[in-house]
């Protein structure tokens, strides 16, 4: 198994998940039974190739729309540009018949159990290399 990186990368999941969306209402955190029912699942790893193929064009989406925004000084226009990604990123659940919810989950998992964690960066290694 390759070196695991670190919480960095579901940092990254969570951030390229919302990076783009308008600033959202605090949410409270999880409550111990959710937790523990997170902890103790393990996810297979054609669920977690999924969240890292969503992972891969969510932060393609939000590279290329924070190029755009940064080229742009209208509000009206960067609104629309948010507007458009978060359109962008909500097709992109549904092409991979994946939920937010599950995404978030997902993201959790991957990042408070290592064994997932090294799960999920073979993985987006692997996609990164063409594999």
């Amino acid at each position: 198994m390759m070196k695991r990186k670190g919480p960095l990368t579901a940092v990254l999941v969570c951030l390229a998940l919302t990076a783009l969306s308008a600033p959202q209402p605090v949410q409270g955190q999880r409550t111990p039974s959710e937790v523990g029912e997170l902890r103790a699942g393990t996810i297979q790893e054609d669920k977690i190739a999924t969240a890292v193929r969503v992972y891969l064009q969510i932060t393609e989406v939000r590279e290329y729309f924070h190029t755009e925004m940064s080229k742009s000084h209208d509000s009206q226009e960067r609104a629309a540009l948010r507007a458009r990604a978060d359109e962008r990123i909500d097709q992109i659940f549904h092409e991979h018949s994946l939920t937010p919810k599950e995404y978030e989950d997902i993201s959790y998992i991957i990042g408070t159990d290592q064994e997932q964690g090294e799960l999920f960066d073979e993985i987006l290694e692997r996609l990164r290399e063409g594999g």
